[in-house]
């Protein structure tokens, strides 16, 4: 008995150095946008208004605005902060702009690569971003004026964030639910915001090949 113990205790171990850590989730694939059960506020941004997410979605059945039970760092709250101005530079509120539209107007489809080192994330209108969770940070090319971005994997998603300026960040989390891509965009004033949630279904045609029906290159 003992000796079958150690034998599968020698197994299971080689097993893990065979195969590292423990498989990320896979977000590959190509992905179009659910619009019936996405949050669309047409006023969404930085800033300490009332987002009105009830009322101005456009959507059906998208649940509340909290996305992953707090993910956004704070609820309707936003409108009773008191905090400074923030001083902006020509730089930065073209970043603040061109982000803010980004998340108006999500896209339509998304085409997501994953190797184990890195994500990247194309859209139809704009230049593929590639996203190497854990990394220091990485710079991405808006159309006038970079951005600088970190990623990390969560236990169950890939959470990445974008430097806009000072005391303002954007966050997206992307998380995968059988043939689901759930995005939940905030941004964050001063560590404050509103998280809304869009979902993406799995566009027709082949699947790409790998461990599962969503790993690898697309």
């Amino acid at each position: 008995m003992q000796r079958a113990l150690l034998v599968s205790c020698l197994v299971a171990a080689a097993g893990l150095v065979a195969g590292g850590a423990p498989a990320h989730p896979s977000l590959a694939g190509t992905w179009t946008l659910d619009r019936a059960h996405s949050q669309l506020p047409a006023d969404i941004t930085f800033g300490l208004q009332e987002l009105g997410l009830g009322a101005n979605t456009g959507d059906s059945g998208a649940g509340g605005g909290g996305g992953r039970g707090g993910r956004g760092g704070g609820g309707r709250g936003v409108s009773g902060l008191s905090v400074a101005p923030v001083r902006e530079s020509e730089d930065d509120a073209k970043r603040r702009e061109q982000l803010i539209a980004e998340l108006r107007q999500p896209p339509a489809t998304l085409t997501i690569s994953q190797t184990g080192t890195a994500v990247t994330i194309a859209a139809p209108d704009g230049a593929p971003r590639t996203f190497r969770p854990g990394s220091r940070e990485d710079i991405q090319q808006l159309k006038d004026v970079p951005v600088s971005t970190t990623a990390r994997w969560t236990a169950d998603a890939l959470e990445i964030t974008y430097a806009v300026e000072q005391s303002r960040t954007l966050r997206y989390v992307y998380s995968r639910a059988g043939d689901t891509l759930v995005v939940e965009a905030t941004p964050l004033d001063h560590g404050k915001g509103e998280t809304v949630k869009r979902v993406y279904t799995r566009a027709p045609g082949p699947r790409p090949a790998g461990r599962d029906a969503g790993a690898g290159l697309p």
